[in-house]
């Protein structure tokens, strides 16, 4: 059942780096590095994406959508749409995590592609991820989570994770989404 559910904004930036040398492994470098990189005046209105050449390359690519935030059994959970200007235009994002275990946050994606990821700091876990009829197994490696997102007051979550196909690291993922009640 769901309850105390909530229109939000929602503000993401996300970095998504191919790994060519596959022996390299994010540090906590990396992290202050995004720290660094992100900037706030930099996001865009709703559904549109700033892809101004050396500005994404530097600050990641950003997003602003609608969504909703609620509570459904035991779990807190942030729902939207992707915007249409992305290659996930459409696609339903669900972010969530168990009530008091904000450190253990699962993201579930449906439409044309389908997967199911759980992040917790420094820890390896195995999805599934599928496109149209084609499928692949990928390891997610998540070497930062935070995660200050409750129901009163909307937050942010801070993600950096790395994904491996076939022992290796194929792409590294940093994100961070803000959250604001409207």
């Amino acid at each position: 059942m769901i309850t105390d559910s909530k229109k939000v904004l929602v503000r993401m930036n996300f970095k998504n780096d191919d790994i060519y040398d596959f022996k390299r492994v994010p540090s906590e470098d990396d992290a202050e590095d995004y720290d660094d990189e992100y900037d706030e005046d930099t996001v865009d209105e709703p559904g549109e994406l700033d892809i101004d050449g050396d500005d994404t390359a530097k600050n990641g690519t950003n997003v602003v959508t609608e969504g909703y935030l609620y509570k459904k059994d035991g779990r807190v959970v942030l729902r939207y749409a992707e915007a249409d200007s992305t290659d996930l235009a459409n696609e339903l994002t669900v972010l969530s995590y168990e009530l008091g275990k904000p450190g253990i946050l699962t993201m579930e994606r449906n439409g044309i592609c389908r997967t199911v990821m759980v992040f917790e700091e420094g820890k390896r876990y195995i999805s599934m991820y599928s496109v149209g009829a084609m499928s692949m197994e990928l390891t997610i490696r998540t070497y930062e989570l935070e995660n200050t997102l409750t129901l009163e007051n909307g937050g942010a979550v801070r993600l950096g994770y790395t994904l491996e196909n076939g022992g290796s690291t194929v792409s590294s993922v940093k994100m961070l989404i803000n959250i604001e009640l409207l």
